[in-house]
């Protein structure tokens, strides 16, 4: 019997954003862009996740991606939502370690529904 690849579950992309950022593109725009990924990632993400950095320090919402393009050199992407974010949580940092939002994070979106802080996660 094959074991499971927890990456295989890992459908869900958590991005860190600044307040004034994350107002402007993930709920404005629909999407969120210059995301460094690999090309394994690409077809697993399905989920995009937003944690808003200080003050607020937790992922307030979430969309389903409808598509992925490529957004400048090096690798980056830009994530296309299927629709509007949706309002989760917040899902607070709390005891996490420092530091451990300053970068994309991937998860499962069953984890992300059901977490109440960010060590849930993972």
């Amino acid at each position: 019997m094959p074991i499971p690849d927890f990456q295989d579950e890992q459908d869900t992309i958590v991005v860190p954003a600044r307040p004034e950022g994350f107002e402007r593109v993930f709920l404005g725009e629909h999407c969120w862009y210059s995301i460094h990924l690999s090309a394994g990632r690409l077809t697993r993400i399905k989920y995009i996740a937003g944690y808003v950095t200080r003050p607020t320090s937790a992922i307030t919402h979430f969309a389903k991606v409808s598509r992925i393009e490529t957004h400048g050199e090096h690798g980056k992407y830009k994530l296309i939502f299927a629709g509007p974010a949706e309002k989760i949580g917040p899902i607070p940092l709390e005891d996490a370690p420092g530091g451990f939002m300053q970068r994309p994070r991937f998860t499962s979106f069953k984890k992300l529904k059901s977490a109440k802080k960010l060590a849930d996660l993972y």
